[in-house]
């Protein structure tokens, strides 16, 4: 005969089993959200350091802007560099992302 106690601890190590495993499923999301915005990012990193004059493209400026918000709001370190140099070298090619982004600059230093 099976007691209480044994259906409750049987449930819940099936419930914890179930928990274990959509934890997992929820890391395995996030690290391929954080590869896919690396590859990216450095995507964009090379195009912007093929362009050697004013950006007057929107699609471009659009382009890196989607990118690094996210990131610079995700908190994650490795893409963040990326992302920071990324708004570097688009700084350096428009005058008007320059001014955007300089209070991002200025907190940094």
């Amino acid at each position: 005969m099976v007691s209480l106690d044994e259906c409750d601890n049987n449930q819940l190590e099936l419930t914890l089993n179930k928990v274990h495993g959509y934890v997992a499923l929820l890391e395995e999301l996030s690290l391929k959200k954080k590869l896919c915005f690396k590859r990216a990012l450095n995507m964009c990193l090379i195009l912007l350091k093929q362009c050697r004059a004013d950006v007057n493209d929107q699609n471009l400026i659009t382009l890196c802007e989607t990118l690094i918000v996210p990131t610079i709001q995700s908190k994650d370190r490795d893409n963040m560099l990326l992302a920071i140099e990324c708004i570097g070298l688009l700084c350096l090619l428009d005058k008007e992302v320059f001014h955007n982004y300089s209070s991002i600059f200025q907190r940094i230093l």
